[in-house]
């Protein structure tokens, strides 16, 4: 029996097994976007793995991919943000880059509740947040390239995500990065994430002729157990409780919203 941190391998490795013999070449999202505009250029794989609760099981992760002769995207979170795991990625030759909670964090530092309270000047204080917020995550753990959002409670409470309501339309050279995990690289590949999974789309879609294949993988999801999971999903909520108690009106439609 699998104990409450272990990575359900033997899935995993029916993915990984999956993409290598579709013959397809797995490329980071910074090397999709590096890409942009090139011709002729293989059938290829981006593995993205959005790192919201457990960054052990996103470093087991990438050994395995790594000795599978695959690479992937990893994002980070603050809260699982750790040294170690992220030059361990990096020296087996994966991405790393910023989860970003930065609608979310500005809406409960003030009290925002509805998307119709964000005003030019609010979203303009959220992108110098986000550039502040890039610059240091690389001065804390080195140079990134993308970034992905991530879907905190508050954005489900406000009807918007941290990439419409921040980068949606900006150029991503003005934060200093090559591009976002929901910019561009929509547009151009089939998109597949365990959140909602689909083995046989996905064996097909992999083995099809489409350029590229976008797979979303959230490492606490692969998990031997979810009562683990719900715990540390627990964590936003303490590491934000002495904001949000001064907040009530905010909190309780944060609860409503579960």
């Amino acid at each position: 029996m699998e104990g409450p941190t272990t990575l359900r391998t033997q899935d995993f490795r029916v993915l990984l097994d999956a993409i290598s013999k579709s013959g397809r070449r797995a490329i980071t999202l910074a090397e999709f976007y590096q890409d942009v505009g090139k011709v002729d250029v293989p059938r290829r794989v981006i593995l993205r793995h959005d790192v919201d609760n457990d960054p052990l099981i996103a470093a087991r992760m990438a050994t395995i991919e790594g000795k599978s002769g695959l690479r992937g995207s990893y994002y980070f979170r603050w809260i699982t943000a750790r040294a170690d795991v992220i030059s361990q990625l990096r020296d087996l030759g994966h991405e790393v880059g910023l989860h970003y909670e930065t609608l979310a964090d500005y809406a409960i530092q003030h009290g925002l509740r509805d998307k119709s309270e964000l005003s030019d000047k609010v979203i303009q204080e959220m992108r110098d947040m986000l550039r502040s917020e890039i610059e240091t995550f690389e001065e804390r753990f080195g140079p990134i390239s993308t970034v992905a959002s991530h879907g905190s409670r508050v954005n489900r409470l406000l009807g918007l995500s941290s990439f419409t309501a921040i980068l949606q339309g900006e150029n991503p050279n003005e934060y200093g990065i090559y591009g976002s995990a929901y910019g561009a690289v929509m547009d151009h590949s089939i998109y597949h994430s365990d959140l909602r999974w689909d083995w046989d789309a996905l064996f097909s879609d992999l083995n099809g002729l489409a350029p590229l294949v976008y797979i979303l993988i959230h490492p606490g999801r692969w998990m031997g157990s979810r009562h683990l999971t719900r715990l540390k999903g627990s964590r936003w909520w303490l590491q934000r409780a002495p904001r949000l108690v001064r907040r009530p009106r905010l909190l309780l439609s944060l609860l409503r919203h579960r």
